[in-house]
């Protein structure tokens, strides 16, 4: 350029004598560090400010090489802008440079460096500017960035942060349309409240927002909202988000449900925050964050059955117990008090119905107390070698004796040796066989066999268990299709008969196979 070709491309001054009025005035009482150097970089004048920020005792030393105040690794770059300047080249920045003080410590410094002559020599007037509050200050702002990312990424809760700006300069256009209820304009104007829900850029998300949204990465959540997410839902969440900030608020919560990128629904608890700047809503960082309630709603409505399901179950046990037992006490008292009236075979007759709801009211006793240990953990078995063929046969017997049979179960195929509780077996045999005589079809079978273990399948024809039931028969207190109580129906029986056939290492499962339900008993082979 030209103007640094020449000295008389710049201003040539004299420079004021020391101890001078206009020296005092502008130079030595200046509140800035100034220097002037000579051609040599030697130090010719320095004023209290800079005698103050060098720490120099009794002054500068006049004539000492100003690179010798410049840190080792700063003197190449700070002694080339200075030459630059000498010789009338451009350099247009400033120098950053890490400066000494006279006993030895350093500090960051800016230093702006012009050029004017004295008598045709050339000097350097330097402006030097302690940064050390400033980097101080640059660095309590960068920790604290630093501390809000890592706090935003590693948040638990779904975080989303969102600029919006182009909201705020909506509501400044609709103010100056004379829009006073911006609730009421939103009704109104759909296309205009869906255009301003999409002038909402994201620029941040954190990683627990991407899993909640099940989407690949977070550039895919930085693309803006798609129109697949706004369901009625997030509409009157955005909706109220609005009204909350055109009213001057800065908080905000509710719950919604949403979308999630496969177009999943979720339930969460929406709070969006935004940040006031001097007492003004400041809208280019408002932070969303997500509460799932997703899983918290669906164990909320199972317990919901649960509880239901339980107040059944109680009001089921109070009818079930209350029937056999009303038999055995009634009948019983009629003995007792009229024994003389009944002939042996109606006494025989009596005592039969009586042995039966007692072998009934045992049944379900035992029902009770092993759902009760299940409960508890405290559910446990003693297994030994038995033979499968013998104990099924004795426990579909045992079915028949006690009245709840009124039809033949054929048994066949032979499984030979396992290694299980006999008593055990014989329960979940007997609760097999009582919950297909009491829901299943005409025939019943029993089938025994062995694949990679042994197995007993017992297979009615009935019209099965619906699909969505068919893993839910296995829960406590569940009747498969909401079944009336009937006798022993207590909804523990198919829950007990698993609990049991795991704890002895085996399994209990249903399929509808042809027409027919199929219960498969698998237990461990003998050892």
């Amino acid at each position: 350029m030209a103007m640094y070709e020449t000295p008389l491309d710049v201003p040539v001054v004299d420079l004021p004598e020391p101890g001078s009025a206009m020296y005092r005035g502008f130079f030595d009482a200046a509140r800035e560090s100034l220097l002037i150097l000579d051609a040599a970089l030697d130090v010719a004048a320095c004023n209290q400010s800079a005698e103050l920020l060098f720490a120099v005792p009794g002054g500068v030393s006049i004539g000492s090489p100003f690179l010798d105040s410049v840190d080792d690794s700063d003197t190449a770059a700070v002694g080339a802008m200075l030459a630059d300047i000498v010789a009338g080249r451009p350099h247009v920045d400033d120098a950053h440079a890490e400066l000494r003080r006279f006993h030895g410590g350093v500090f960051p410094a800016e230093i702006s460096a012009s050029r004017f002559f004295v008598d045709g020599a050339a000097h350097i007037a330097l402006v030097v500017r302690d940064r050390s509050m400033e980097e101080r200050n640059l660095r309590r702002l960068h920790k604290e960035q630093d501390l809000y990312r890592t706090l935003f990424a590693n948040a638990p809760v779904p975080l989303r942060e969102e600029d919006f700006s182009d909201v705020g300069a909506w509501f400044a256009r609709l103010r100056a349309q004379g829009v006073s209820e911006l609730g009421e304009h939103i009704d109104a104007n759909r296309d205009d409240f869906i255009s301003a829900i999409m002038s909402i850029r994201t620029t941040r998300v954190n990683p627990a927002y991407v899993r909640m949204m099940k989407a690949d990465s977070e550039a895919e959540l930085l693309t803006g909202f798609q129109s697949s997410e706004f369901s009625q839902g997030t509409l009157d969440s955005f909706r109220r988000q609005f009204v909350r900030f055109w009213d001057g608020g800065d908080y905000h919560e509710a719950e919604f449900i949403g979308y999630d990128r496969q177009g999943e629904p979720f339930e969460c608890f929406l709070t969006v925050s935004a940040q006031r700047i001097k007492g003004e809503l400041d809208l280019s960082r408002v932070v969303a964050a997500f509460l799932d309630l997703t899983e918290i709603r669906a164990n909320q409505r199972s317990l919901e059955r649960l509880i239901a399901d339980k107040d059944q179950f109680i009001a089921s046990v109070s009818h079930e117990l209350r029937t056999p037992l009303a038999s055995v006490l009634g009948l019983s008292d009629e003995l007792y008090n009229h024994w003389d009236r009944f002939a042996e075979a109606e006494i025989r007759q009596l005592l039969g119905i009586i042995a039966d709801q007692a072998s009934d009211l045992s049944s379900l006793v035992e029902d009770l107390l092993v759902a009760a240990k299940a409960e508890m953990g405290s559910l446990s078995v003693v297994a030994e070698r038995v033979q499968l063929d013998k104990l099924v046969a004795e426990a579909v017997g045992e079915v028949a004796i006690s009245g709840a049979l009124d039809r033949e179960v054929p048994v066949f195929g032979f499984a030979g040796a396992a290694h299980a509780d006999p008593v055990r077996v014989r329960q979940i045999v007997r609760n097999l066989v009582t919950n297909a005589a009491r829901y299943g079809g005409d025939e019943i079978l029993v089938e025994l066999g062995r694949d990679h273990r042994p197995f007993v399948r017992v297979i009615d024809d009935g019209e099965g268990i619906p699909p969505e039931d068919r893993e839910r028969v296995f829960d406590p207190y569940h009747r498969a299709g909401g079944s009336d109580a009937r006798l022993g129906a207590l909804g523990l029986g198919l829950t007990i008969s698993r609990q049991l056939a795991r704890v002895m290492n085996g399994e209990l499962t249903y399929d509808h196979v042809d027409d027919r339900s199929i219960f498969t008993l698998i237990l461990p082979s003998a050892r």
